[in-house]
């Protein structure tokens, strides 16, 4: 009887986080219509943030983009946040972060293909529940990062 009970408190948190999953990740792709040196160099304009996603009014950045750079940021609602580029793989992806009260947020913006390109955003959070999560972001941030690059999409086509 005992060997049941060890077992099952051992394989019934398992068996749960396996099934639930952390659900601390979103992802998204989208085929462009431009290849991916002019998709980099959008993506990398911080300035034309605003024309492609509606949660950003500025971004200001006081250097060169690269690893390590905080810039700030300022929201639709007015808040001013900092974001650090924490990876930079130029003409590649770069990985934001950005500091929440009690954990970070994580965005990865990726380019593949060559002639046509394929943007990836995937974004994460660490040191946070996903109740935590919501709180700051709201329900539904997945639905949020679809309109996202499919705006940038949009813009990418209008160019």
């Amino acid at each position: 009887m005992k060997n049941v009970i060890a077992f099952l408190l051992f394989v019934a948190p398992v068996a749960l986080f396996a099934q639930a999953g952390n659900g601390k990740s979103f992802s998204q792709s989208v085929r462009l219509s431009t290849n991916v040196e002019q998709a980099w160099n959008n993506l990398i304009d911080f300035k034309m943030f605003k024309e492609w996603d509606s949660g950003i009014v500025d971004v200001r950045c006081q250097e060169e983009l690269s690893e390590n750079l905080v810039c700030q940021a300022i929201a639709a609602d007015g808040k001013v946040f900092e974001v650090e580029i924490t990876e930079w793989v130029p003409g590649q992806s770069y990985t934001l972060r950005t500091k929440l009260s009690s954990g970070n947020l994580y965005i990865k913006r990726s380019l593949e293909g060559k002639e046509v390109a394929t943007l990836n955003e995937t974004v994460w959070f660490k040191g946070i529940s996903r109740k935590t999560f919501e709180k700051y972001k709201g329900s539904n941030y997945d639905q949020t990062i679809v309109e996202r690059i499919n705006a940038f999409k949009g813009y990418m086509a209008a160019k």
